[in-house]
């Protein structure tokens, strides 16, 4: 549920609210299955002011969209595929964080660029610790520039399909740095033994997409690598939980593509779309240098100008050593999606 408008030509306002998507009968996981569900809320996700001095300076400031990856900013109603990936998030503050971004286009739009400041992580008891220090050098920077060869994409966020309206080939990159962000060692304070050492946190990115409208048919393929690093902060004696897993120290990949014919099928569109994306981990579960990959494939049916969304989603998930016992964690399972959605 989402509030948006503008006060004026230069102020504008976004506030958007959302049941979390880890409810008490979510069963299905990134990395598995679950038999406990989550717990539900309902949260704020995005809280904003918008500030237009012009085409090349705007101003974003409040809790909004990480500006790092080009996945993570595609708008959440239209992925090609059900959902974007779970493995390319940030940590901590993962899709959204508190902080402020300029950004703004250049050359006629085909030169866009997001600088932000942002607060990243934010943990000072229990098991959630981070270094002391200078909290002003603990804020995490991050940068995004893209090239846009075809057509514009001149918002702050991306299409996952304009599905035919635009002629669209851009390139992107994505930094993202906060420093001192773990310990090298967390310690162990019931022994007196104080945490020590500091690690940053870097992260990389780069991504292409392209979508054609053609004469029979509209392709879209986009594709993007990352990697994710806290300096092997999980080789510690005792490391930071946060360093690993199935959102710390990682690399990987994806690939995915969409075909919609120009024909209707009823009084509708259809889109079928593929998706292959592989991912290495340095420590997943109870598993050193942990990897797995995801095949996923559907197909999407448009009714009423785009407005309803149907889709029938399989996917499977492979890891490239499975655990073992009677009740593994991280076992090979797949996974069939019927999902509706309405956006307007």
């Amino acid at each position: 549920l989402g509030f948006f408008g503008d006060v004026n030509d230069t102020l504008g306002f976004y506030l958007q609210f959302q049941g979390l998507e880890n409810t008490p009968d979510r069963r299905v996981t990134p990395t598995g299955v679950s038999g406990e569900g989550g717990s539900a809320a309902f949260n704020i996700i995005d809280a904003y002011l918008t500030f237009y001095l012009d085409d090349p300076f705007q101003l974003i400031v409040g809790k909004f969209k990480n500006a790092f990856s080009r996945s993570n900013l595609e708008g959440c109603a239209i992925p090609i595929t059900l959902d974007r990936s779970p493995y390319v998030y940030e940590p901590y503050r993962v899709s959204r964080d508190f902080g402020f971004a300029l950004w703004g286009n250049l050359w006629d739009a085909k030169l866009g660029y997001k600088l932000a400041i942002m607060e990243g992580r934010d943990g000072s008891r229990g098991n959630n610790l981070e270094p002391g220090g200078n909290a002003i050098s603990q804020l995490r920077y991050e940068g995004r520039v893209h090239l846009s060869l075809m057509g514009p994409e001149f918002m702050y966020g991306y299409g996952g399909t304009y599905m035919g309206s635009r002629r669209v080939l851009t390139f992107g990159a994505g930094y993202s740095y906060e420093p001192s962000v773990v310990y090298a060692d967390m310690g162990d304070l019931a022994a007196g033994i104080a945490p020590s050492g500091e690690k940053d946190y870097t992260a990389m990115t780069i991504d292409a997409f392209f979508e054609y409208p053609y004469s029979f048919a509209t392709v879209t393929l986009s594709a993007a690598a990352f990697n994710f690093s806290w300096d092997d902060a999980y080789k510690g004696a005792r490391p930071d939980t946060s360093s690993y897993g199935y959102r710390g120290e990682r690399s990987g990949y994806y690939a995915k593509g969409a075909y919609m014919p120009v024909w209707k099928l009823g009084s509708g569109k259809i889109q079928a779309f593929v998706r292959y994306e592989k991912w290495e981990f340095a420590w997943l579960g109870p598993m050193w240098d942990q990897a797995l990959t995801v095949t996923e494939f559907g197909f999407n049916y448009y009714l009423y100008n785009d407005v309803l969304k149907i889709t029938l989603d399989y996917s499977s998930t492979v890891f490239d050593v499975e655990e073992v016992g009677p009740n593994p964690t991280y076992a090979n399972y797949n996974t069939a999606t019927l999902g509706i959605q309405m956006h307007y």
